[in-house]
């Protein structure tokens, strides 16, 4: 994941951002780390490794998903 897309999706966990995915599984992972986060904060890396998984394992129907997410 490039350091655009990790930055970013840090931020859309800590909701500094804002982003709605077409895909309802990616919005329900960043729901999931949203409010993993807000309970524990020491817990977003492990939230972004787990986006990371997800992306890797998906790969095929995230690469849109990842440009967007880069750009914001």
């Amino acid at each position: 994941m490039s350091p655009e897309v990790q930055r970013n999706v840090e931020k859309i966990i800590d909701g500094s951002i804002t982003y709605t995915s077409s895909n309802l599984g990616l919005n329900n992972l960043f729901s999931r780390f949203r409010e993993q986060v807000s309970n524990d904060p020491s817990r977003m890396e492990e939230c972004v490794r787990e986006f990371d998984t997800y992306v890797t394992k998906y790969q095929f129907m995230m690469s849109g998903e990842l440009n967007k997410i880069a750009s914001l």
